[in-house]
């Protein structure tokens, strides 16, 4: 039998008759429609309809995700400045971009095109017109800019907009710089753009080579062939984003990341940890047929101290460290990593062999070559100190530890190729009159066997321009620099790990009664004598020629730091790609100590 339904408000003291009639009535439909179980909610969106996004527990099956990596946390020596993909400007927030945005195209460990947001594209037979086709299941990830706060599906005329917000006054033109001489119609566009201030005044609506010809196809027409047309829509500044969040927010995208990508971003604490969720909506599988992202969560934890982000590391409150610094690769090492063969004078023919060294990578036993093609744990050998480089995976082995690091045998360090070096110039329109000399003059004392004694990293390429100086040279610094002078020397380095450290380096060898300072700046203006400047490739394979200005070049690997229970993490041969949809854990999470103030 029923139980009978009895009105709560029926004797309530304080409400007539006739109210609590009515309450009743409107309450009954509840009690009905909860006892009729969880219902489906549809939500239309661009003309189609999308269910909710599924929860963590039903969105597949258990055996669609490897179990095992709830949370995949990365250590970044820089900080993300901004999640708006046009604001790129160092080798971390390109990294991020990797995770929570795409592209049409995307590249993969082997520098190879494979599709994303684009599912197929076509070329024409002069090889001029390219036609690209949308994934019909390409959802932007849900943000509160959106109606009900459900992503939208992915329109061709959002890949238009993006390459037309490329030319825009207020954002940085390194992504214009890449389609300028390449998309029909772009440059003047562009120019128009950067030129004409009033839009009613401007008399170019759009690009002419580029065209949404229907919701799912976009078509781009070049100026002429060329071959590296889809690794240029496959760098970080060619990803897709809504237009919805610059309506929303006054700082759109900087702080608040909404792509297409494999994770979703969720929330930060102040500008050095950033959380994100694996997307739900994410159409990629693996070869096993999985559903990528394989990891739950990723945690971005930016420190700038190389020391404290390795102690992180250390303590377990970090699975990964993007990018390690020399320090970190020489405690590591237990301080006996040297320089690689790379000490080079341009000036002397002989000096590649005069100053050549070779690498051991070995720590504690010189007996060994350092060729070692062992994977990870070395327990054939039976050898805990033995390391080796893998040519495959570019590891470089370590069983055993330094006892003066701490890390134990937990971790495994990842030699990464860099084309990309750090390039010490001087300004030839300084507003002090100096030449190329004074500025030799100037790093006197900066010479490459300084830098490799400070900088201990094994595979550092030093080419120093000896160039002549006289008396007279050094007297014209001091009477713009010196201790009676009104001015300072001004030293300035763009964003990354790489120029920072080696601004410290070179700013510290001059001599000590000049009046110099070291600024990150990313504008070479006419008060800067020094420039440090980090050429970062977006497209792979780019060769950076030499400059008149040059004075050194630093060239050296990068390193990866890696728990070793996590594998699955990818890498190719530009600095900035990480492709961590395959991140996974192949043993027991390590307990971390407490945490550190950042």
């Amino acid at each position: 039998m029923p139980r009978p339904i009895v009105n709560p408000l029926r004797n309530h003291p304080f409400l007539p008759v006739s109210l609590s009639a009515a309450l009743l009535a409107l309450l009954l439909p509840l009690f009905l429609l909860a006892s009729c179980g969880p219902s489906t909610e549809t939500i239309v969106v661009g003309g189609e309809a999308r269910g909710p996004e599924a929860t963590e527990e039903e969105e597949d099956a258990p055996e669609d995700r490897e179990p095992g990596l709830a949370v995949l946390k990365i250590g970044e020596s820089n900080r993300i400045l901004s999640m708006d993909p046009l604001f790129a400007l160092n080798n971390a927030t390109k990294r991020m971009i990797q995770f929570t945005y795409e592209g049409l195209v995307r590249l993969d460990q082997d520098d190879g095109i494979v599709p994303a947001a684009a599912r197929r594209w076509e070329v024409s037979g002069d090889s001029l017109a390219w036609t690209f086709y949308l994934r019909r299941d390409l959802f932007f990830h849900d943000d509160e800019s959106f109606a009900q706060g459900r992503g939208r599906r992915v329109h061709a005329r959002d890949v238009v907009r993006i390459f037309e917000r490329m030319a825009s006054r207020d954002v940085p033109s390194n992504a214009a710089g890449l389609f300028m001489n390449t998309i029909q119609g772009f440059e003047p566009y562009f120019l128009e753009q950067q030129e004409v201030f009033f839009s009613r005044d401007r008399q170019i609506t759009r690009i002419s080579g580029l065209e949404a010809t229907s919701d799912s196809t976009v078509v781009f027409r070049l100026l002429e062939p060329e071959s590296d047309f889809l690794a240029k829509l496959a760098s970080p500044y060619a990803v897709l984003y809504p237009s919805e969040p610059f309506r929303f927010r006054d700082e759109g995208l900087h702080r608040h990341a909404v792509g297409t990508g494999p994770f979703r971003y969720e929330s930060s604490v102040g500008d050095s940890i950033h959380m994100f969720v694996r997307n739900a909506n994410y159409y990629g599988r693996d070869d096993r047929g999985r559903r990528l992202p394989l990891a739950a969560r990723i945690e971005l934890m930016n420190v700038t101290d190389e020391m404290r982000l390795y102690e992180h590391f250390r303590r377990g409150r970090l699975n990964l460290i993007a990018d390690a610094g020399p320090r970190t690769i020489d405690l590591l090492f237990g301080g006996e990593a040297q320089p690689a063969g790379g000490l080079q004078n341009d000036d002397d023919p002989d000096a590649d062999d005069n100053l050549q060294t070779d690498v051991n990578s070995q720590t504690g036993d010189d007996s060994q070559t350092g060729d070692n093609s062992q994977t990870g744990d070395n327990s054939q050998t039976g050898d805990d100190s033995q390391t080796g480089d893998n040519p495959e995976t570019g590891e470089i082995m370590r069983s055993g530890s330094n006892p003066q690091s701490g890390a134990e045998n937990n971790h495994r360090v990842k030699r990464l190729p860099n084309p990309d070096p750090v390039v010490l110039r001087y300004h030839i329109r300084n507003r002090f009159g100096l030449n190329r000399s004074d500025a030799a003059a100037v790093i006197r004392h900066v010479t490459p066997e300084l830098i490799a004694s400070e900088w201990v990293d094994p595979s550092l390429t030093i080419t120093y321009k000896d160039e002549e100086y006289s008396q007279a040279n050094i007297g014209r610094v001091f009477r713009r620099f010196g201790e009676d002078s009104d001015h300072r020397l001004v030293l300035a380095f763009n964003q990354d790990q790489l120029p920072r450290l080696l601004g410290r380096v070179i700013t510290e060898s001059m001599d000590a009664n000049l009046q110099r300072v070291m600024v990150q700046r990313r504008v070479f203006s006419s008060d800067i004598f020094l420039y440090l400047d980090y050429l970062q490739s977006v497209v792979p394979g780019v060769t950076h020629e030499r400059q008149p200005e040059e004075l050194m070049r630093i060239e050296t690997d990068r390193f990866m730091l890696l728990d070793r229970q996590i594998e699955g993490i990818r890498t190719n041969s530009l600095n900035w790609w990480m492709d961590l949809r395959h991140a996974r854990r192949t043993g027991p999470a390590r307990q971390p100590e407490a945490f550190l103030d950042r």
